[in-house]
């Protein structure tokens, strides 16, 4: 598996890549919808989604896990809505809990992101929203990633990112 401009280490990235397939068992089975219903694993674990306007326009979301809320801009598109969703839900799983309140800005570039919390997140969010498995599945059938973007319910960048980072594509 590459690592696409993120200094995440193999080890961490498969933990990763597993805590994903396990949340998406645990809440669907062997039966994932596409694009995946992220509003059942938040409510698999309780957590509430809300549509807000933030204060600072380049705000994106908003985890309050002692709330147990994800915020999630209003006016952002359903790709950039999931992958926020998402990501929140990256650090709700894998972060620790006594951080109780973690930002998603509006970043246009995913490989810019510094922090190994955010990078994590990430990965979690591709991993969650394009399931390995499934991606390989689709893959084998059509190449065509706007046609895999659609189907995932994500961006063409995001799709993107994740077929180079599955070592499908030498370009993202």
């Amino acid at each position: 598996m590459y690592n696409v401009g993120m200094s995440l280490e193999t080890k961490t990235i498969n933990s990763i890549e597993l805590k994903a397939e396990d949340e998406l068992k645990f809440v669907f089975g062997n039966d994932i919808p596409l694009p995946v219903d992220l509003g059942k694993i938040a409510q698999a674990h309780g957590v509430e989604l809300k549509r807000v306007k933030f204060a600072d326009e380049n705000a994106l979301g908003q985890l309050d896990r002692p709330k147990k809320t994800i915020y999630v801009a209003q006016g952002i598109s359903f790709p950039r809505v999931a992958f926020t969703v998402a990501h929140e839900l990256g650090h709700f799983i894998l972060h620790d809990a006594e951080k109780t309140t973690f930002w998603r800005t509006n970043e246009l570039n995913l490989e810019k992101q510094d922090k190994a919390e955010e990078q994590e997140a990430n990965w979690f969010a591709s991993s969650l929203l394009m399931p390995k498995n499934e991606v390989l599945r689709f893959w084998s059938k059509t190449h065509d990633i706007s046609l895999l973007s659609t189907i995932f319910g994500v961006s063409n960048s995001a799709m993107g990112f994740r077929l180079k980072n599955l070592g499908l594509v030498d370009y993202a």
